[in-house]
């Protein structure tokens, strides 16, 4: 992160020997540079708040799982004795907003599968320390995501998602039910 900040504010930067430079880049984009890390796990969301100025979650829109995730951003935050406050946190959800929910979740079914797959294709993930609806669908996308079909709500990797996992890591269906469900994720910071 530090080498990106630098080739974006102009500077000759060295990485794991390497000396680079953007010499496309006329002029410094701006000082500091504020960096956008995309995170899900602990580890990774911690480190974000060590270093990033955003970080960008892909979670479930699940208030308990935001909330444990804004403790490890907060936890890197203090860790580099930084400003909690100064950390900006984002996330992205699969979102359709409609009267017809069998419509809505047809539309994100294919963005849960690439979300749901950040979990299951690393071996090292041990999907019994997941939340239950997230473990119970990683481990049937362990070993079945086709990149082929990446994003598509018609693949047969999405088709596996249930209708529950995707109402639970989801905004879908009114506008109402999805405000509703954005409230209780915003009170967790």
């Amino acid at each position: 992160i530090e080498a990106v900040r630098g080739l974006l504010a102009g500077e000759e930067v060295e990485y794991e020997g390497a000396r680079f430079a953007l010499e496309w880049l006329s002029r410094p984009v701006q000082q500091p540079v504020p960096v956008d890390m995309a995170a899900s796990g602990p580890k990774n969301l911690a480190l974000a708040g060590e270093l990033a100025d955003r970080v960008s979650m892909w979670l479930p829109a699940d208030a308990e799982l935001i909330a444990r995730a804004a403790a490890s951003v907060r936890a890197g935050a203090e860790r580099a004795h930084r400003d909690q406050a100064t950390v900006q946190l984002g996330a992205y959800f699969p979102c359709f907003l409609s009267s017809d929910l069998g419509k809505a979740r047809e539309v994100v079914r294919g963005a849960a599968a690439v979300g749901v797959n950040f979990f299951a294709w690393d071996k090292s993930v041990r999907i019994e320390d997941l939340p239950a609806p997230l473990a119970a669908e990683a481990q049937k996308l362990r070993g079945q995501y086709s990149f082929s079909g990446h994003g598509q709500s018609d693949s047969a990797h999405a088709r596996l998602l249930s209708e529950t996992f995707i109402d639970w890591a989801c905004l879908v269906g009114s506008a109402e039910a999805c405000v509703d469900k954005l409230q209780g994720l915003f009170a967790q910071g």
